[in-house]
């Protein structure tokens, strides 16, 4: 299935525009142009069976992918981590099975995170740490707790009231999720038991209101749509 992701746009009074993007698709890979942020970066394109991710970052609609290297001879051996509107942005690689990422915004859009699995050569491959990319510092760290994440597992992140929700799975599709204060610090993994493991296939979707966390996706073996919940922590006073 193509990667699809939806953003509210926060200029538009009355939470009245919602922004939806997505990939058009033709021999497995987006045919259309993009934006070069500058003459010397890496051409990339978006594969079908991929995800997207959108945030809005200092009034700006930040599109975030998982992007392959656009070449007339040979074979890529990673991709890309990048940023895909409005400017094309490469910022990290990512093994070359990879192609899920995430992205979210604090409360007033004046910050971004990104997520996703490295995996590449030099890292043990027993460890697989989930990496959290600062769009403001430019830089990249590990979560210490993720290790075990699996392979090109589905990312998801979710801001609410203060904490940051990333779930993911495991080579045995156990979910997980970990939590991130307003100290900036990430907590210990927890595995959940939502009754129902999710697909391997299956996008994984957060979302908080009225003091929930809910995430949705696609349970495995029937693939009807799970929506679990959880309460979200309470604001330190």
């Amino acid at each position: 299935m193509a990667p699809i992701s939806v953003l509210l746009n926060q200029n538009i009074t009355d939470d009245k525009a919602l922004q939806i993007f997505y990939n058009s698709a033709k021999s497995g890979v987006d045919s259309q142009e993009v934006y070069v942020a500058s003459p010397d970066v890496q051409l990339g394109l978006i594969p079908v069976k991929s995800e997207i991710g959108t945030a809005m970052l200092n009034g700006l609609s930040l599109v975030l992918a998982v992007t392959k290297h656009q070449t007339s001879t040979g074979t890529p051996t990673i991709n890309d981590i990048s940023i895909v509107s409005p400017i094309y942005q490469v910022l990290d690689t990512t093994a070359i099975t990879n192609t899920t990422a995430a992205i979210l915004s604090n409360a007033d859009n004046s910050n971004a995170w990104i997520y996703y699995l490295q995996s590449i050569i030099y890292q043990d491959a027993g460890q697989n740490r989930i990496k959290e990319w600062d769009v403001e510092a430019e830089q990249v760290n590990n979560i210490a707790d993720s290790a075990g994440a699996r392979a090109n597992t589905s990312l998801a992140v979710a801001y609410f009231d203060g904490y940051v929700y990333l779930y993911y799975t495991d080579s045995y599709l156990n979910l997980y999720r970990i939590i991130k204060g307003e100290s900036g610090k990430w907590g210990n993994h927890k595995k959940l038991s939502p009754g129902t493991n999710p697909d391997p296939s299956s996008q994984l979707t957060p979302i908080g209101a009225n003091g929930t966390i809910h995430l949705f996706y696609q349970a495995q073996n029937n693939h009807k749509i799970t929506h679990y919940r959880e309460k979200a922590l309470e604001r330190p006073t």
